[in-house]
């Protein structure tokens, strides 16, 4: 067992020193969040950047990888951010029911669909989607289109991404009243 003991206490709170297999099935489903999510937070920055799904060794001399495109990158994220949704919570609560204050920063369903939906409509806008020649036409040194033409239908999958998490909060009783005037659904 180990032992946490409080400074400047005698209390001491003992507990088991492994994982039961509900509790490694949550961590998993959170890290695949989190990969998805820290994919998500790159591919804002960068664009068109390479997906991570094998460990890579530090130490290893090839660390160059290529670029996934835009769609590529896109439905690799949207698929692992819905592929774990199911598992995620709606919020972290205690036991008794009230709110978990060492979780309250955890991935939930709300803030997977709020990444969908800022996703997609990313996905949609002119700076990803044909809006640029330039980036039509640019390609890596395997001759791989990173940016698509031009596709309307992304609009409509933006829609309904958004339309999925304004459901979702308006029947989850989430309340976003904190937001100030100026922030509009591209802020969350």
């Amino acid at each position: 067992e180990i032992c946490a003991c409080l400074v400047g206490s005698e209390m001491c709170i003992r507990d088991r020193d492994y994982i039961d297999e509900a509790e490694l099935a949550r961590l998993k489903n959170e890290a695949r969040f989190l990969r998805a999510y820290y994919h998500y937070l790159l591919f804002e920055l960068y664009g068109p950047i390479p997906i991570m799904t094998e460990i890579s060794d530090p130490s290893a001399s090839d660390l160059d990888y290529y670029r996934n495109s835009v769609d590529e990158v896109v439905a690799f994220i949207d698929s692992e951010l819905n592929e774990c949704y199911n598992e995620l919570p709606e919020k972290e609560v205690n036991d008794d029911g009230t709110p978990n204050e060492n979780r309250s920063a955890a991935p939930t369903k709300g803030a997977a669909l709020a990444i969908l939906a800022k996703l997609h409509v990313y996905a949609a806008s002119p700076l990803l989607n044909g809006g640029y020649s330039e980036a039509v036409a640019l390609r890596d040194n395997q001759d791989k289109q990173l940016f698509p033409a031009k596709d309307d239908g992304k609009w409509q999958t933006a829609l309904n991404a958004l339309q999925r998490f304004i459901d979702y909060a308006k029947t989850h009783s989430v309340s976003y009243t904190h937001l100030r005037a100026h922030e509009t659904c591209a802020d969350l």
